[in-house]
C-alpha cells in the first residue's frame, strides 16, 4: 500500500510537473493575434515586452493588447500565431519626400493602400505627385509628374520599445504632366524607422525621364539622388 501511494504520488509529481512546463503566457492583441512566450518587462498601462522560445523580442503598446493570460502551449512550434481573421490587414501610408539636392532636385507625394499579407509584409499600390528642377530637362526646367507605383514594405523583427525599423520599395512609371515626353520608369529603395504612426525614411530614388532623339531612337535620362521621406501610417 505504501509503495502503491508512493507511486501515484510520484505520477501524479509528474503531471504536475509536465503541466506547469506546459504553461506558457500569451498576449492578445485587439487585431486578433496571439503571441506565446515569457513576459520580461511589462510596465502598468505603457508597454509589454515578450520573448519566445526561439529568443526573438516583441514589444507592444499597452493600446495594442487586449488582454494577457496564462495558458497551455499551443502544440504547434510557431512562437507567433496569427489568426486567420486578422491578416490580410487593410492599411494606408502618406509620404512626403525629397530627392536630391542643390538645383536638381525633386519634392514629391506619395500615398499608399494596400495590406498587410502578415504581421512582416506590406504590398500595396498608389498614384503620387512630383514636382522637379533638373537643369537637363528639354524646355522647361520644372516641370510636374504622376508616378503609379507598386509598394512593397518588409517590417524588420529588430527595434525597441521607441521604434520599428523598416525595408521599403517602391517600383513603377511616372506620366509627364507638363510633357508626355518627361515620363519615364520610378524607382525607390531604402530603409527607415516607425515612431508610433510617423515614418522617417532614407534611401536612393530615381526617375527615368526621355529627353529626345538621336539617330531615330528615344534617349532617355535618369534623375537620380538620395531620398529622404517623411510620412505617416493609417
Amino acid at each position: 500500500m505504501k509503495k502503491f501511494l508512493l507511486l501515484a504520488f510520484g505520477l501524479l509529481a509528474c503531471v504536475q510537473l509536465s503541466f506547469a512546463q506546459k504553461m506558457i503566457e500569451a498576449v492578445y492583441l485587439k487585431n486578433g493575434s496571439v503571441i506565446y512566450g515569457t513576459i520580461i518587462e511589462q510596465i502598468q498601462g505603457e508597454s509589454v515586452r515578450i520573448k519566445s522560445r526561439d529568443g526573438s523580442i516583441f514589444l507592444f503598446r499597452a493600446s495594442e493588447i487586449d488582454r494577457i493570460t496564462r495558458e497551455r502551449a499551443p502544440q504547434t512550434e510557431r512562437e507567433i500565431v496569427y489568426l486567420d481573421r486578422s491578416y490580410p490587414l487593410l492599411a494606408a501610408h502618406i509620404e512626403l519626400g525629397m530627392t536630391g539636392f542643390g538645383k536638381d532636385k525633386r519634392f514629391e507625394l506619395l500615398p499608399s493602400v494596400g495590406a498587410y499579407i502578415n504581421r512582416y509584409l506590406y504590398l500595396g499600390a498608389g498614384v503620387g505627385l512630383n514636382f522637379s528642377n533638373w537643369e537637363y530637362a528639354p524646355g522647361s526646367k520644372s516641370f510636374w509628374l504622376l508616378p503609379i507605383y507598386a509598394h512593397g514594405r518588409g517590417i524588420l523583427p529588430l527595434g525597441s520599445r521607441w521604434f520599428t525599423p523598416f525595408a521599403d520599395l517602391k517600383l513603377g512609371y511616372s506620366a509627364g504632366l507638363t510633357s508626355s515626353s518627361l515620363s519615364g520608369i520610378y524607382y525607390f529603395s531604402g530603409v527607415g524607422v516607425i515612431v508610433d504612426k510617423y515614418t522617417l525614411s532614407l534611401g536612393y530614388g530615381i526617375q527615368s525621364v526621355k529627353i529626345g532623339q538621336l539617330n531615330g531612337a528615344t534617349t532617355t535620362a535618369n534623375m537620380s539622388g538620395v531620398s529622404i521621406k517623411l510620412g505617416m501610417t493609417f
